[in-house]
């Protein structure tokens, strides 16, 4: 268990963090349920010809999921003030990330137009936005005011940032690509072909590539 103070900025005040570390003692035990997170080739056609995104983060997300009163025992952590265990669902279980990719299906099913954990874009955007919140408040789950974006023009999703021309890479993949130091090594020189072969796709020039729309047809 860790303790961890932040300190203070002009928008934020100290807060103290509770941290737990069980990657030596229940992780070690537990079987991580098979349930893949869609990659961005399975998500990419459900913009197709989408003019204006939105984008909506849950407020801390791991933790609105209730552990049972046996899986709770299994977190009790020693502190300076008395032992403790955790009611929800804490950072560094590691078949969280799984889990919550489940339960956040289960509760979006059925809602067209919005992808993984809530990043939206569809024709009839003020209707979709509306009912994805009525389906988020029937499930008692709160968002992250700071990180919600309204009918904006582009959105970061997984990496990339979509806009109505299609699919193009990040500014950080971009300065990534710009800062990359020379390759010295055979590891190095891999890492940076396929960096290069990864991108080409958004690049209308490169050999091999037939169109610099990255929305499939």
């Amino acid at each position: 268990m860790v303790v961890g103070e932040r300190p203070p900025s002009a928008t934020k005040p100290a807060k103290v963090r509770i941290c737990l570390d069980p990657s030596q003692t229940i992780s070690k035990a537990i079987l991580r349920p098979v349930y893949p997170i869609p990659t961005l080739e399975e998500n990419l056609h459900r913009f197709y010809q989408a003019k204006i995104f939105s984008t909506f983060d849950i407020k801390d997300a791991f933790q609105t999921i209730k552990l049972t009163e046996e899986s709770s025992k299994l977190t009790t952590m020693h502190t300076p003030w008395g032992r403790y265990r955790w009611t929800r669902l804490p950072f560094g279980i590691s078949s969280a990330p799984e889990e919550f990719q489940r339960r956040i299906h289960d509760v979006l099913c059925g809602l067209e137009g919005v992808v993984n954990i809530a990043d939206e874009a569809t024709h009839d955007h003020d209707r979709t936005v509306i009912k994805l919140l009525d389906r988020l408040s029937h499930h008692h789950l709160k968002l992250n005011p700071d990180k919600v974006k309204l009918k904006t023009y582009s959105a970061p999703f997984m990496g990339h940032t979509l806009t109505p021309e299609g699919l193009k890479p990040s500014n950080e993949i971009v300065n990534a690509v710009l800062n990359m130091p020379q390759p010295h090594d055979k590891a190095a020189t891999r890492r940076f072909l396929g960096t290069i072969t990864y991108l080409s796709k958004f690049c209308p020039r490169h050999s091999g590539t037939s169109s610099p729309r990255s929305h499939p047809h």
